[in-house]
Formats: C-alpha cells, sequence, structure tokens
C-alpha cells in the first residue's frame, strides 16, 4: 500500500506515487512566515535524504513541500 502524503501548503492529498508520477509545476508565492516553516521543511527532508532516503516530491498542486498524512480514526462521536 502507498503511503498518504499531503501539501504542507494548499489541500492536496494523494498517494506518494501521484506525487512522483505528477508533472512539476512552479512554486506557488508565499509570504515570509511561510517561506520560513518552508525552508525549515527543506533542512529537515535534506537531513533524511543523508539517510539514504529518497527526496519527497514536491506538491503537483502548487510545488511546495508535502509531508505524511495520518489516517484519522473514526470518532465514536460523530456517526
Amino acid at each position: 500500500m502507498d503511503k498518504l502524503v499531503r501539501c504542507t501548503v494548499c489541500t492536496w492529498r494523494g498517494t506518494f506515487a501521484e506525487a512522483m508520477s505528477a508533472p512539476r509545476v512552479p512554486r506557488s508565492d508565499l509570504p515570509p512566515p511561510m517561506l520560513d516553516h518552508q525552508d525549515t521543511l527543506e533542512v529537515a527532508q535534506e537531513a533524511v535524504t543523508l539517510t539514504g532516503a529518497p527526496k519527497p516530491p514536491p506538491c503537483p498542486s502548487c510545488g511546495h513541500h508535502i509531508a505524511n498524512a495520518h489516517k484519522r480514526r473514526p470518532s465514536s462521536l460523530h456517526p
């Protein structure tokens, strides 16, 4: 089963394989506080890449970083 990922900026969600096979788009413009967050994510992804893991692809929608999407358990409060 392919792992689920999400964009750290926009609302895109999908699988890692979908992100890998999607055409690359230029990064959208962001305000400075969000750019700082993206820089932090870049450093973290570089550290993971140094361990031998493949570099995650950019978001197919906006071109920014993706992260693992955790499945939520169904809530017993909502039918």
